[in-house]
């Protein structure tokens, strides 16, 4: 509708909203590293989830209005280029390392389920359920199989809009589906 959800290399997410004058971006919170992308879930208008190159994944539910002070952790922060006025109070609902090892470098919200989806170059994706507090469901490696290998250096993730089905784009010019449930 008339937000609009944006991050940058400093690790800020913003929200815009689109019906005010002059836009000005509230900074909901900031990640340790740049953000790989930031998406608002549809089945909740007021949910945002967010993961940075470091790894982090941040899901934070803008009604809990938990007062905050510029980053996640309540710690001030100067780099995000707005002052006390434009800040909002948002609820950071779940923090949580999905690449502990290596770097994260695609990553795909699913607009319906609760689940994401984590990739990195280094031939890597994991899949996490948001419910359980961030429980791994998933976690798909690189092998070598009979036809070649599996999976490569994973550039970019995303969900078919309604169904569990996970597309995973690779630098080898290779893609790759996976399909699955999610337990009740």
């Amino acid at each position: 509708g008339d937000s609009l959800i944006a991050a940058d290399i400093h690790g800020v997410v913003r929200m815009f909203d689109l019906r005010q004058r002059p836009k000005m971006g509230a900074v909901l919170y900031q990640h340790g590293s740049p953000v790989v992308k930031a998406a608002m879930q549809r089945t909740s208008a007021r949910t945002i989830v967010s993961a940075s190159h470091g790894g982090e994944v941040f899901v934070c539910d803008l009604r809990a209005g938990h007062p905050r002070r510029g980053t996640a952790n309540g710690s001030s922060s100067s780099s995000g280029g707005g002052g006390a006025s434009n800040r909002k109070k948002t609820g950071l609902v779940l923090k949580l390392n999905a690449h502990e090892k290596f770097s994260l470098d695609a990553f795909a919200v699913h607009e319906y389920a609760p689940v994401v989806a984590t990739g990195s170059k280094s031939q890597h994706v994991t899949i996490v359920d948001l419910r359980n507090g961030g429980k791994r469901i998933k976690h798909i490696r690189y092998h070598e199989g009979f036809l070649g290998q599996r999976l490569g250096p994973v550039t970019c993730l995303d969900f078919h809009r309604h169904e569990l089905l996970l597309a995973a784009g690779c630098r080898d010019v290779f893609v790759s589906t996976y399909s699955g449930k999610l337990a009740d």
